[in-house]
């Protein structure tokens, strides 16, 4: 039996497309951003740096590296003195991924950060102390649920 393509005009008006009596449900990526907020331990500075979290398996966030974060922005961030991570602040949005897996160094760090527990419309955000070094690199990663 020999299969034909639908044209275009079929494909918009026929009730069956692709097996299925209607076209499937798709899950679509949203990108959202978010801000990590770290203090200095020697200069008390705060810094308060921008991520992409681009909504997919396995994705690495990107990091502002002075032009406001985007998919092709750096995938780590390099902090110019000891410091401690003190928020995670996320915009409403992301539908494929959940959590995210903080990594220093290469080390993943224990535990998993539910986005629904650090949106930055939710003023009662855990507070977070995680220590990076000076001239470590700290990365995030996006996880499923």
């Amino acid at each position: 039996m020999k299969e034909r393509l639908l044209s275009l005009r079929e494909a918009r008006v026929s009730p069956v497309w692709l097996g299925y009596s209607r076209p499937p449900r798709m899950r679509f990526v949203t990108p959202t951003k978010c801000i990590f907020t770290f203090l200095g331990l020697v200069s008390k500075l705060t810094y308060s740096i921008e991520g992409y979290i681009a909504d997919v398996a396995s994705g690495n966030v990107r990091f502002d590296s002075g032009s406001g974060a985007s998919a092709t922005s750096d995938t780590f961030w390099t902090p110019p003195e000891p410091v401690q991570l003190r928020d995670i602040a996320v915009k409403t949005g992301p539908t494929v991924t959940f959590k995210l897996r903080l990594v220093v160094n290469g080390v993943n760090m224990p535990g998993l950060f539910r986005y629904e527990m650090h949106l930055s419309t939710n003023p009662y955000r855990p507070p977070i102390s995680l220590g990076i070094p000076a001239g470590g690199r700290f990365a995030a990663v996006e996880i499923i649920d």
